[in-house]
């Protein structure tokens, strides 16, 4: 299991929150999403060895949700 952090915008409601789990739900990859304490910002508990990204914030983002990648959890941010 990985965990990916995603700042959505809108997600300190529980019921936008609760949307926006629903739209990453439809893949199989995503286990779990859940908010980080009273933010905008979640973590996605996924099973594959990478994150799809770009699947996610395109799903959100069709959804109406604007969203911020972070790092992922447990891994060091890459050199640009």
């Amino acid at each position: 299991m990985n965990v990916y952090e995603l700042r959505i915008a809108g997600v300190e409601s529980d019921v936008r929150l609760a949307a926006a789990r629903w739209e990453l739900f439809v893949c199989s990859e995503v286990r779990h999403v859940y908010r980080i304490g009273r933010t905008d910002k979640v973590a996605i508990l996924y099973e594959s060895a990478q994150p799809n990204l770009r699947r996610w914030v395109s799903l959100l983002e069709q959804a109406g949700y604007a969203t911020e990648p972070l790092e992922e959890a447990g891994r060091p941010p890459e050199a640009a």
